[in-house]
């Protein structure tokens, strides 16, 4: 729940988010490892 009200407080302008390009990157490498196997599985 705190990172949805992060985001939250981020789209209002009522905060900034600590997240930087660097993080988002390092969650899209994580997220292609965890799905590499099924993306092969699956894959047409």
């Amino acid at each position: 729940m705190p990172f949805i009200q992060t985001v939250v407080d981020e789209l209002n302008g009522k905060a900034k988010s600590p997240a930087d390009a660097a993080s988002a990157a390092n969650g899209i490498r994580m997220f292609d490892v965890l799905l590499k196997d099924y993306r092969k599985r699956y894959e047409r």
